[in-house]
């Protein structure tokens, strides 16, 4: 955003990030649709932001001391943060594994911590649903999955499977064909 040539914030600069600010917030609001609850949350943190920017860019305008309304506001969130860090903390790192990593989509194949083999079945702001190939569902904390190591199947590279088998020397070509093809029709 640019001021203007008397380095002044006019109403219409202020209008100006107002709209600014709408429209970036929409496109990010566009791109989270899949992640509803993380979608939430984005969405109260912008808007919240657009709030305080808006009533920022008023005072400005109308010639307040901002430095003094920022150290207020600045005193009640050090305050206020040191009383929910702990889950201010877990949410952020929530956001951060959900936005940043991506480590995996609903429907994806994975193990956790070398664990059992499940697909993934909601991921949420709190927690992510996960259900094993014997149809037992489990949740993990979304925060706790930001420090354990995930194998993702689905977005790993395919593998080439080499299989050795043994046969016995009266084994005859047709029946070694039968093998192989029974094999091949098993793995797909």
């Amino acid at each position: 955003m640019e001021a203007s040539v008397s380095k002044t914030f006019t109403r219409r600069d202020a209008v100006v990030f107002a709209n600014r600010t709408w429209s970036e917030w929409r496109g990010l609001s566009l791109t989270m649709q899949g992640y509803s609850s993380a979608n939430d949350a984005i969405r109260v943190i912008a808007e919240s932001l657009f709030v305080v920017a808006l009533v920022l860019s008023v005072l400005v305008t109308f010639g307040a001391d901002v430095g003094q309304v920022l150290l207020t506001f600045g005193t009640v969130l050090v305050s206020t943060s040191f009383a929910a860090g702990e889950p201010i903390r877990n949410m952020l790192h929530s956001l951060i594994f959900i936005i940043g990593f991506q480590a995996f989509d609903v429907g994806d194949r994975v193990v956790l911590d070398g664990g059992v083999t499940s697909y993934v079945h909601s991921i949420g702001l709190l927690t992510c649903t996960f259900r094993t190939l014997t149809a037992k569902r489990y949740v993990v904390a979304t925060h706790r999955l930001i420090d354990m190591t995930i194998q993702n199947h689905q977005r790993s590279p395919k593998a080439l499977l080499e299989v050795l088998l043994k046969v016995g020397w009266r084994t005859t070509p047709e029946q070694l064909d039968k093998l192989i093809t029974g094999v091949v029709e098993w793995v797909r």
